[in-house]
């Protein structure tokens, strides 16, 4: 039996094809390991800076990077989005002053919700039903309500910052438990679902939905944090991404941060 040096190079699928990944003795691949996904239809997008949703350009928008002052103990928080959907692949964080104690976090958070008040005529198309600290948004049938959800007048690309959908399940697969729908490839509107089988939720209050990164080191002279092979989730463009710089040492503390992440549109 001749010796292979590299026997996946020599794996074959039943119609003699070559294949280069592990797989089971039924010739299916293996588990063992999850690629970055892109899906169809996205592109790579390196980028050291926010979109401006301002003009709706994007990368224009205000470069990712943070300095603290001279006082241990200093925070400074910089806040950004992207005005369509991005897929979060991974990042680099490059400090170029910092102590080893220094640390840095991302979070991702949905804003508050804003309809306009009509408790004075009573002619809204939505109420707000406390579900504790905060309230959920529902839609009024009879337009009796005393708010009022305006889903049509959206702002730059996707963003409608009167109103930040919160997805009633995996943003992946869609909700079932919402009072709202949004399909922003088919129209930008976001519509009352009155059955509640909706993918969205309103509500008048920020969340805190996902720590991406929690106290990572900013310590060190030049150095990299290598991007980890994950499958990419969608981030939807309502959210804001929350950085937050916090400084343990006397000296200033300066860092840039890189976000690897897939787009539809990079232009």
């Amino acid at each position: 039996m001749p010796v292979v040096a590299n026997m996946s190079m020599l794996m074959q699928n039943p119609d003699g094809s070559a294949i280069t990944f592990p797989m089971t003795s039924g010739l299916k691949p293996t588990p063992m390991f999850q690629p970055n996904v892109i899906p169809a239809g996205y592109y790579f997008y390196g980028t050291g800076a926010f979109d401006d949703t301002a003009t709706a350009k994007r990368g224009e928008g205000s470069q990712i990077a943070l300095l603290t002052g001279g006082t241990p103990g200093d925070e400074h928080e910089l806040v950004g989005r992207f005005f369509d959907h991005v897929y979060v692949l991974g990042g680099q964080v490059v400090p170029y002053a910092s102590d080893y104690q220094d640390w840095v976090s991302l979070l991702l958070r949905a804003p508050a919700s804003a309809p306009e008040d009509r408790t004075t005529t009573h002619d809204g198309n939505a109420n707000k039903v406390s579900v504790g600290p905060f309230n959920v948004i529902v839609p009024a049938p009879g337009n009796d309500g005393d708010w009022d959800v305006d889903g049509a007048t959206m702002e730059a690309g996707e963003i409608n910052l009167g109103l930040c959908p919160v997805p009633a399940g995996d943003p992946d697969e869609g909700g079932t438990s919402g009072w709202w729908d949004w399909d922003p490839a088919a129209s930008p509107s976001i519509t009352p679902n009155l059955t509640q089988t909706g993918g969205y939720n309103l509500f008048d209050a920020a969340l805190p939905l996902a720590r991406q990164a929690n106290r990572y080191p900013a310590g060190g002279a030049g150095d990299v944090t290598p991007t980890a092979a994950v499958k990419g989730k969608k981030i939807l463009p309502h959210w804001e991404w929350v950085f937050t710089l916090h400084q343990t040492g006397a000296a200033a503390v300066k860092l840039a941060i890189r976000l690897d992440t897939a787009r539809a549109k990079t232009l």
